[in-house]
């Protein structure tokens, strides 16, 4: 065997082990999500997700309230600021 035909081996060699190592990882993965569904972990994660999607919109909320009061309490400061120099 010549030393391009050793290396040609080793290359499909190499390349078969990383093809099952890869299947093993995708099964092995597949599987811990098989199990996760039958735990009820996805409804947990759906649920989280929900919650953090709710506490968002709720935050956003506040946060508009509040620009909205500070641009109010800004004009009435500085309305009566302008009241009190003009006197």
């Amino acid at each position: 065997m010549t030393h391009e035909e050793r290396k040609l081996e080793n290359d499909r060699h190499y390349v078969a082990q990383w093809l099952l190592e890869a299947k093993r990882r995708i099964y092995a993965t597949s599987l811990s999500a098989v199990s996760a569904f039958h735990a009820g972990s996805w409804d947990e994660m759906a649920s989280r997700q929900a919650q953090e999607s709710r506490d968002e919109r709720t935050r956003k909320q506040y946060s508009s309230v509040h620009d909205f009061l500070m641009k109010k309490l800004y004009s009435k400061n500085k309305s009566i600021t302008n009241m009190l120099v003009l006197k």
